[in-house]
């Protein structure tokens, strides 16, 4: 797994996906090989897989800060801003503040919607 992490850093993605790959086929119950993979993905333009892989490593360890920040990384770059949102914000501060820029603001309300309160009385 660290190996894998290094060859990332040092941009040797090739050499990370197959350690990473093969430590999480010997590791499967270990959410780290599954974050570390998943960085990898999205460090290699595959934000769904590392979705996917960030999704898995939660599954094993829901505490994980580091894979729901990163997760919501994955779903901006997905264009899912409302879940990227979510995920970021549980996180808390980290890292991945800066793999997602500032995300929009939710859509506001319309006058008259469920829980909104009515438009003035003009």
């Amino acid at each position: 797994i660290y190996l894998g992490r290094l060859s990332r850093e040092e941009g040797d993605l090739a050499r990370a996906r197959r350690l990473l790959t093969t430590a999480v086929r010997l590791a499967p119950g270990s959410s780290l090989a599954a974050r570390e993979l998943a960085a990898l993905m999205l460090a290699d333009g595959q934000p769904d897989i590392a979705r996917r892989f960030y999704v898995r490593a939660l599954e094993i360890d829901p505490a994980d800060r580091t894979a729901q920040g990163f997760l919501g990384c994955a779903l901006y770059r997905l264009q899912r801003y409302d879940e990227a949102r979510r995920w970021v914000e549980r996180a808390g501060p980290g890292e991945w503040q800066q793999c997602a820029p500032p995300l929009p603001p939710p859509a506001p309300v319309p006058y008259g919607a469920p829980g909104y309160p009515s438009p003035p009385p003009t």
